[in-house]
Protein backbone atom coordinates (compact mmCIF):
# COMPACT_ATOMS: atom_id res chain seq x y z
CA UNK A 1 0.00 0.00 0.00
CA UNK A 2 1.41 3.51 -0.83
CA UNK A 3 1.49 6.04 1.72
CA UNK A 4 0.28 9.41 1.10
CA UNK A 5 3.03 11.51 0.58
CA UNK A 6 4.45 9.19 -2.09
CA UNK A 7 1.09 9.40 -4.22
CA UNK A 8 0.80 12.82 -4.39
CA UNK A 9 4.52 13.07 -5.74
CA UNK A 10 4.16 10.18 -8.90
CA UNK A 11 3.50 11.68 -11.57
CA UNK A 12 0.82 10.20 -14.32
CA UNK A 13 2.24 8.60 -17.30
CA UNK A 14 0.69 11.31 -19.32
CA UNK A 15 2.60 14.72 -16.97
CA UNK A 16 6.07 12.83 -17.07
CA UNK A 17 6.12 12.67 -21.46
CA UNK A 18 7.96 15.05 -22.46
CA UNK A 19 6.69 16.83 -25.33
CA UNK A 20 9.26 18.05 -28.39
CA UNK A 21 8.56 20.82 -30.58
CA UNK A 22 9.16 20.83 -34.07
CA UNK A 23 10.72 23.95 -36.20
CA UNK A 24 7.65 25.15 -37.23
CA UNK A 25 5.76 24.10 -33.58
CA UNK A 26 8.88 26.48 -31.91
CA UNK A 27 8.41 29.53 -34.68
CA UNK A 28 4.66 29.69 -34.05
CA UNK A 29 4.95 29.45 -30.33
CA UNK A 30 7.95 32.57 -30.26
CA UNK A 31 6.05 34.49 -32.94
CA UNK A 32 9.54 34.45 -34.76
CA UNK A 33 11.28 33.39 -38.24
CA UNK A 34 12.86 30.31 -38.96
CA UNK A 35 16.01 32.15 -39.78
CA UNK A 36 15.81 34.49 -35.97
CA UNK A 37 16.04 31.14 -34.58
CA UNK A 38 18.95 29.99 -36.28
CA UNK A 39 20.36 32.89 -35.64
CA UNK A 40 19.98 32.40 -31.62
CA UNK A 41 21.74 29.81 -31.79
CA UNK A 42 24.65 30.43 -34.14
CA UNK A 43 27.87 31.83 -32.18
CA UNK A 44 28.78 33.87 -34.98
CA UNK A 45 25.92 35.71 -35.45
CA UNK A 46 25.32 39.67 -34.04
CA UNK A 47 21.95 37.95 -32.58
CA UNK A 48 23.06 35.07 -30.75
CA UNK A 49 21.50 34.33 -27.98
CA UNK A 50 23.52 32.73 -25.53
CA UNK A 51 20.51 31.66 -23.17
CA UNK A 52 18.34 29.90 -26.08
CA UNK A 53 17.99 26.04 -25.80
CA UNK A 54 19.48 23.64 -28.33
CA UNK A 55 17.70 21.79 -30.19
CA UNK A 56 17.99 17.55 -29.49
CA UNK A 57 18.69 15.13 -32.15
CA UNK A 58 15.74 13.06 -33.00
CA UNK A 59 17.74 10.76 -35.44
CA UNK A 60 20.44 8.48 -35.76
CA UNK A 61 21.97 10.44 -38.55
CA UNK A 62 25.24 12.82 -37.08
CA UNK A 63 25.23 15.90 -38.42
CA UNK A 64 21.88 15.75 -40.16
CA UNK A 65 18.41 14.41 -39.99
CA UNK A 66 15.76 15.93 -37.61
CA UNK A 67 15.77 17.92 -34.57
CA UNK A 68 13.62 19.37 -32.31
CA UNK A 69 13.23 21.64 -29.05
CA UNK A 70 11.51 20.08 -25.75
CA UNK A 71 8.27 22.27 -25.03
CA UNK A 72 9.64 22.50 -21.50
CA UNK A 73 12.59 23.99 -22.58
CA UNK A 74 11.36 27.02 -24.61
CA UNK A 75 9.19 27.59 -22.22
CA UNK A 76 11.33 27.97 -19.68
CA UNK A 77 12.94 30.03 -22.45
CA UNK A 78 10.00 32.12 -22.80
CA UNK A 79 9.24 32.07 -19.12
CA UNK A 80 13.16 33.94 -18.52
CA UNK A 81 12.63 36.64 -20.90
CA UNK A 82 9.56 37.64 -19.64
CA UNK A 83 11.58 38.50 -16.31
CA UNK A 84 13.97 40.29 -17.89
CA UNK A 85 11.09 42.27 -19.29
CA UNK A 86 9.94 43.11 -16.27
CA UNK A 87 12.95 43.69 -14.54
CA UNK A 88 14.13 46.74 -17.07
CA UNK A 89 11.02 48.34 -16.08
CA UNK A 90 8.90 47.28 -18.85
CA UNK A 91 11.59 47.63 -21.86
CA UNK A 92 13.23 45.00 -23.72
CA UNK A 93 17.17 43.74 -23.31
CA UNK A 94 18.31 43.02 -26.86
Amino acid sequence: MKRESETAVMASPAESRAVVLRMKQVIERLGVSRSTVYDWMNPQSPRHAQDFPLPIRLSAVAGRGAVGWLESDICRWIESRDCAVSRAGGRRHA
